[in-house]
């Protein structure tokens, strides 16, 4: 047996957290927060094991008999099961793993508790009591009310002849597709929500784009609203309907409208500062060679390599001195993993 390869293991404020994507998405409504012990055994069911395997590992890792061991293990499995991400039938190796000797942890029962996104919120809440408030990027103007700098796509009536991937510009904004999507909404302050309306963008221009108004029309009078802020060039990232609307997938669609503003060049970070992301957190070099004031850094949860979310997060900085650095904790990319997407500062 093994774990579904839809579920990905985040630590996030001391907690772990597993995150369902893909198909685990749709089975499971919220997040999957792990004891120590717990994570142990998920890390270990990346590979095939069996519950004797699972044991050993136990034994060899902890300080606890072999009698509770295999208590915890079954109830783990059990739980694993009951939430649908165990999978089975695969042939099994006979050689026992080999492990590397460790000195023994305390060991701590097999727990597994399912949480939706609120209880992960609440422990970033904690983290901010330590640390700068992030400043979120402001809402995105309203599509229906289009400024000088949007483009229609098309003409609303009948049902259009869509294709996927689709082009929203000529110069290389691309919907790659629509989908719907069941699980905790980026764009909709995390909440959660069922067969929410998704698309998939990338951003192939050459330019940046600061922000995006993205307004798809059904055919049965379903409006989907999709805005995002701060994608580079070459980036791709999933934007989820910003009101939790459902998506109908047997609905044609009517009309698209799109709106755009960028900024010229790519405009990512300057060659006064270098900018290195692990994990949640953010390092900002100045080799300016002189002191460099009013910084920001905008970045983006990332999800397996592509922004997951529209939202961008703005972090400050007031100042870093000459060779010096400052270290910044991204502690709304609850995901755990940030990507950087532009660094602006005075000058």
């Amino acid at each position: 047996m093994r774990v579904s390869k839809e579920l990905i293991l985040r630590e996030v404020a001391g907690e772990n957290i597993l995150i369902p994507v893909g198909k685990a998405a749709l089975k499971i409504h919220g997040m999957i927060c792990l004891t120590e012990t717990a994570a142990f055994l998920f890390g270990k069911l990346q590979e095939e094991h069996t519950e004797a395997e699972l044991v050993d590992a136990l034994l060899t890792e902890y300080d606890v008999d072999r009698e509770t061991a295999a208590k915890d293990v079954r109830e783990f499995v059990e739980q694993m099961e009951s939430v649908g991400i165990l999978e089975r039938g695969f042939r099994m190796s006979r050689k026992k793993p080999k492990y590397i000797k460790q000195r023994k942890s305390s060991f701590i029962p097999v727990l597994i508790i399912v949480a939706v996104l609120a209880i992960a919120a609440a422990v970033v809440v904690l983290v901010l009591v330590d640390r700068a408030p992030a400043v979120k990027q402001p809402a995105a103007p309203d599509v229906a009310n289009p400024t000088e700098t949007g483009q229609p796509a098309e003409t609303a009536g009948v049902p259009m002849d869509v294709s996927f991937p689709y082009a929203l510009e000529d110069d290389g904004l691309e919907l790659t597709s629509l989908f719907q999507y069941t699980g905790s909404n980026p764009d909709c302050g995390w909440a959660e929500g069922t067969d929410v309306g998704a698309v998939i963008l990338k951003n192939e221009t050459g330019r940046y784009l600061e922000t995006l108004n993205l307004t798809v029309i059904m055919a049965d009078g379903t409006a989907l609203s999709f805005t995002a802020s701060d994608i580079p060039h070459g980036k791709t990232v999933q934007v989820f309907e910003r009101e939790n609307t459902a998506y109908d997938d047997t609905a044609e669609v009517a009309e698209i409208r799109c709106e755009t503003t960028y900024r010229d060049g790519v405009g990512l970070v300057p060659d006064k500062v270098k900018a290195a992301a692990e994990g949640m957190n953010i390092t900002l070099t100045n080799v300016s060679g002189e002191t460099l004031t009013g910084l920001a850094v905008r970045c983006h949860n990332v999800l397996e390599g592509v922004y997951f979310g529209g939202t961008s997060y703005t972090y400050p900085v007031t100042e870093i001195a000459a060779d010096g650095s400052a270290a910044v904790a991204a502690v709304d990319c609850v995901l755990g993993d940030v990507g950087i997407a532009r660094v602006d500062y005075e000058g």
